[in-house]
């Protein structure tokens, strides 16, 4: 006789606190797994940002080669309110920004200390690597004889390339400018590529220019890489906007953006006055306190400025530097005044060096 197999309502089956600990099971699990996707696509931001500093280090160094000095520094001009230097406009900060000058370099003020520190752009990597679009929109210049602005004939011959930003490297907005008030010499409207000094000092720089075409220096394959200045906002840091957040992307100043949305620092080694292939002796990168890693090797230390700390901890690397390129990296954050804060703000920021 076959023995008798046990009812379906006799069979045993989960108790109500074993279904509670199997569903806890799959929850850790599953939230393990989302910390780890969560991790890997950080890593894999962070090597994809690293990566484009790269490509923009190999552009600066070529940029170089052809012209004898890496670009100068862009910005918000000072010496009072211009039209190019209001937000949405097509020259906001995109004016010169001499470099900072010292009365005594052995014993710097706090408000030159602070100029060092400030002496970044957002807007030179884009304006002297890429070369694009009309001479409004990146102000290289243009054939003289072409139909209307904004029209397909006012467009650079060739499209693609930038013209020669010459000896002062700002398209003579400062050794050749335009006829206007001497506190807006290096502004965005000043320049002067064609060489003709006249004008309104109220509007655009309409000179038409030949001469030699340099680069591009960047194959941009990856569209979200760029993005548009709006204005910067109560702390002075830029505003962002993508290509599908705004209708007026092509009339805003371009930057290069990271993996996570925020812009790429360039910061430049000092030079005298208006000759960016010159040499000053004031300053050098390892006095920029948001340069300097949170760890300093042994035999690689450099006595820089003080920070807000009274920490002067900086890099022999970085003081070779002529170049150096920040990203805030996945927090967005950085703290420009402290090498080493209690948020941990500067931790993960992403610090890639030239030459």
């Amino acid at each position: 006789m076959r023995p008798s197999r046990p009812s379906l309502a006799t069979r045993p089956g989960f108790t109500l606190l074993e279904l509670l600990v199997t569903v806890a099971i799959i929850v850790s699990l599953l939230g393990l797994l989302l910390v780890g996707l969560g991790k890997a696509s950080e890593f894999a931001k962070v090597a994809k940002t690293k990566s484009l500093m790269q490509a923009l280090m190999t552009g600066l160094a070529q940029f170089k080669e052809d012209t004898g000095y890496y670009p100068p520094v862009l910005g918000v001009g000072t010496g009072g309110v211009s039209v190019a230097s209001l937000p949405g406009e097509r020259g906001f900060a995109r004016d010169l920004l001499r470099p900072p000058t010292f009365a005594n370099a052995s014993n710097p003020t706090q408000n030159e200390i602070d100029a060092v520190n400030g002496w970044w752009s957002v807007t030179s990597m884009p304006d002297y690597l890429l070369g694009y679009d009309t001479r409004e929109f990146d102000a290289y210049g243009f054939e003289p004889l072409t139909p209307a602005n904004n029209s397909p004939g006012s467009r650079e011959i060739p499209p693609v390339g930038i013209r020669h930003p010459g000896r002062d490297g700002v398209w003579g907005a400062a050794l050749n400018p335009r006829t206007m008030a001497s506190n807006a010499i290096g502004f965005y409207r000043q320049r002067n590529p064609g060489n003709g000094a006249g004008g309104n000092p109220n509007s655009w720089n309409g000179e038409g220019v030949r001469g030699a075409v340099l680069g591009p220096y960047l194959n941009l394959k990856d569209s979200d890489i760029l993005g548009a200045l709006s204005g910067v906002d109560a702390q002075g840091e830029p505003i962002v906007l993508r290509a599908e957040e705004t209708a007026d992307f092509d009339l805003l100043p371009k930057c290069f953006i990271d993996y996570w949305g925020r812009p790429l620092r360039y910061y430049r080694r000092g030079y005298n006055a208006l000759d960016p292939s010159s040499f000053s002796a004031d300053f050098n990168l390892g006095d920029v306190i948001a340069l300097r890693p949170q760890s300093i090797a042994p035999g690689t230390e450099y006595d820089g400025y003080r920070d807000a700390n009274n920490d002067s901890s900086s890099t022999r690397s970085l003081v070779a530097a002529e170049f150096a390129l920040l990203s805030t990296g996945p927090d967005r954050a950085w703290d420009a005044v402290v090498r080493v804060d209690a948020a941990g703000r500067n931790v993960d920021n992403i610090v890639e060096v030239g030459p």
